[in-house]
C-alpha cells in the first residue's frame, strides 16, 4: 500500500487560518444559544444531557467556566479581530443577562459554608476569583473597556462592593 501523504498535513498555519476557526467556533457556539427574558445565555451541553448545575458555581449559566461570562469574553475578542458587531451585541446580551440576576453577598455565605462535592471536596472552594460574581465582574469589566458603557462598571463595582460585605 503506497499511498499518497497530503501535504496540506504540513501546512502552516495563519492568522487568517486562526481567526476563520475562531468565527467557526463562535458560529457554532451560537447554535447553543437561548435567549433569556434578560439578553443570553449558552446551554454546556447537548439536549438531553444534564446541563448546569447552579449548585457548583463553576458551571453555572453564568460562569466563565462554560457560561456567559467566559462565551462574553471570548466573543469581546472575536469583535476586536473582526470589528463585527455582531460579536459585541452577542457579549452585550450575555452581560444583560448577568446583570438582571445579580446576586449579593449571601452567594459567598452559600458557598463558603456549602457541602458541593465532586470538583474539589474543600467547602467554600468555589469562592475563587473566576468563579461566581467575580468571573462575571471580570467579564463586565473587559466588556466596559470596549463599550465605556457605565452600566459594565457600575455592576463591578457592586460586585467588589458584594465582596467586601461578605467578607465582613
Amino acid at each position: 500500500m503506497n499511498k499518497r501523504i497530503d501535504p496540506r498535513i504540513f501546512h502552516k498555519n495563519t492568522a487568517e487560518d486562526y481567526l476563520q476557526a475562531a468565527i467557526e467556533t463562535a458560529n457554532w457556539i451560537d447554535t447553543l444559544a437561548v435567549k433569556t427574558e434578560h439578553g443570553r445565555i449558552w446551554k454546556a451541553l447537548p439536549e438531553g444531557q444534564d446541563g448546569y448545575r447552579e449548585d457548583v458555581p463553576m458551571f453555572t449559566s453564568k460562569s466563565m467556566y462554560d457560561g456567559s461570562a467566559g462565551i462574553g469574553i471570548f466573543l469581546i475578542r472575536l469583535y476586536e479581530a473582526t470589528s463585527d458587531e455582531r460579536w459585541l451585541k452577542e457579549a452585550e446580551e450575555a452581560a444583560a443577562h448577568i446583570i438582571a440576576i445579580q446576586v449579593g453577598p449571601e452567594w459567598y455565605e452559600h458557598t463558603l459554608h456549602s457541602e458541593v462535592k465532586g470538583i474539589i471536596p474543600v467547602p467554600g472552594w468555589a469562592a475563587g476569583s473566576y468563579n461566581g460574581p467575580v468571573g462575571e465582574a471580570y467579564f463586565l469589566e473587559d466588556l466596559y473597556h470596549v463599550t465605556r458603557k457605565q452600566e459594565y462598571r457600575d455592576f463591578v463595582l457592586r460586585t467588589a462592593d458584594i465582596l467586601m460585605e461578605a467578607a465582613s
